[in-house]
């Protein structure tokens, strides 16, 4: 887990309460609850012990749908409306693949080009705009 981020700012997106780490136990439940036995390793749980949200590769998923209830009693969660549902299905399913040690968009080259002879003018034009992108890289 990342020691520099202040875990105690966020909220659960279901009952609004105060998210902690997970400690063992949580996540013994978690891993129970999804059937895999080492599936998560690290995680945020709230107040009342009731929803886990995972953390992976540094990623803290705080989307209700992401949200693994921990008990029997809790309240089950709503459906997404129909568009929403849509256009997280089609990013869900992007895949990523390793380029020059990166991962990159599976379709990504539908929008860069990746040949070789023009590979150091791609990579030029990815240095110049660095600026612009300094919050992604």
């Amino acid at each position: 887990m990342n020691e520099e981020i202040d875990y105690t700012i966020f909220k659960c997106p279901i009952t609004n309460e105060d998210l902690m780490i997970a400690d063992k136990e949580i996540l013994y439940k978690a891993n129970k609850v999804s059937g895999k036995e080492n599936l998560f390793i690290n995680g945020l749980v709230n107040s009342s012990r009731t929803y886990f949200f995972p953390i992976k590769e540094e990623i803290i998923f705080l989307l209700a749908y992401y949200a693994i209830p921990l008990t029997e009693n809790v309240s089950t969660l709503k459906e997404m409306h129909f568009d929403k549902q849509r256009i997280f299905n089609y990013y869900d399913k992007i895949n990523y693949q390793e380029f020059e040690g990166q991962q990159v968009y599976a379709d990504a080259d539908k929008f860069v080009d990746f040949r070789p002879f023009v590979l150091d003018y791609t990579q030029h034009g990815f240095y110049n705009t660095r600026q612009y992108n300094s919050q992604y890289w």
